[in-house]
């Protein structure tokens, strides 16, 4: 995703056994990152019986610092897991060369 012509937003949904088993584009090319609905990743994290989720973003820019938006959203996702009884495993940023910010380990 480092090297998209266009920002994405994609949401990889894990099974009990912490297996991947949907690989869904929630955004392409938004100019906000809000755009995702969290209907919208609930219902394929739903369909697919999924019980986790992680979501991986990237920043044309190549710079994986988190966007005030980008901590807003994470906020907002988090706490709405808490009562559907959905892990949020992790948010990660793509960058340029290889770097990444995970918003687990708090480090690029």
């Amino acid at each position: 995703m480092a090297d998209e012509d266009k920002e994405k937003v994609v949401s990889i949904h894990l099974d009990i056994r912490a297996k991947i088993n949907c690989f869904e584009i929630l955004n392409i090319d938004g100019v906000e990152f809000s755009l995702i609905s969290p209907r919208e990743l609930f219902k394929g994290i739903f369909l697919t019986n999924s019980t986790g989720f992680i979501l991986i973003h990237n920043h044309q820019s190549g710079d994986t610092s988190p966007s005030k938006n980008d901590l807003e959203i994470i906020k907002r996702i988090q706490r709405t897991t808490k009562d559907l009884d959905v892990e949020f495993i992790d948010f990660v940023i793509i960058g340029d060369d290889g770097k990444f910010w995970s918003w687990r380990l708090k480090k690029k």
